[in-house]
């Protein structure tokens, strides 16, 4: 009756614990067969603890920031489109217009990377300028009334805008429902094919404005978008 008693035994101590070493691995005291079975449990637990932890799925990305609240731009409520002449006054608005978004939407999918972030204070000058041309019957980058080189940045210094870096500006107008299909993205399009991209990839932030004026049996519109660039 011995034979299968020291078998026993002899199974128990040479069990191996999952570290490569015997089960037996306590300094404390007591006799073997105890000391055998009270190391078991905890070398179990300890090499669970060594495991590696399961992957922490990413975190979702954050709600997009707010927009500044209103009136933070420096001509408070109301902007006149030009400083000069006082034409146009142009209510600020947080807001996108439907047009604004969809000329935003096309613009950062040809960047394809970081997006345009829009700015309220650069609509307020895009729109301004957009209105001007169809109160004052003109198209360019200046303004009725005003010097040859009133451009964006001088626009903008009269009307009290501080931009940390340069200001640049597309602008564009023609016939809405012939030329441009009913798509006034299609406005960024065109300027993708010469150097008026530029702007739209190289720099950060941008506000748009768009007017229009009704011609025969379409539209015309005016589409200014103004940039702020490191």
């Amino acid at each position: 009756m011995r034979q299968p008693t020291l078998l026993v035994v002899s199974l128990v101590a040479l069990l191996p614990s999952c570290d490569g070493g015997s089960v037996h691995t306590s300094d404390a005291g007591g006799d073997s067969a105890s000391a055998a079975h009270a190391d078991l449990g905890p070398t179990v637990d300890a090499d669970s603890a060594d495991a590696p932890a399961p992957p922490v799925p990413p975190s979702p990305p954050g709600p997009p920031a707010p927009p500044p609240p209103a009136g933070t731009c420096p001509w408070g409520a109301t902007l006149s489109a030009n400083a000069a002449v006082g034409l146009a006054a142009i209510a600020h608005s947080d807001g996108v217009s439907p047009e604004e978004q969809q000329l935003l939407d096309r613009m950062n999918a040809h960047r394809g990377g970081e997006l345009l972030v829009w700015s309220p204070c650069l609509a307020d000058l895009a729109r301004s300028h957009s209105a001007d041309m169809v109160a004052a019957g003109y198209y360019g980058h200046g303004a009725a009334g005003a010097p040859d080189d009133f451009m964006v940045s001088r626009r903008a210094t009269a009307a009290g805008l501080v931009v940390d870096g340069r200001l640049d500006e597309n602008v564009l107008t023609g016939d809405l429902r012939y030329w441009l299909g009913g798509d006034i993205a299609r406005v960024v399009d065109m300027w993708m094919m010469d150097d008026h991209r530029l702007p739209i990839l190289g720099c950060r932030e941008v506000g748009v404005g768009v007017a229009s004026m009704p011609y025969l049996d379409t539209t015309i519109v005016y589409v200014t978008a103004d940039f702020a660039c490191p």
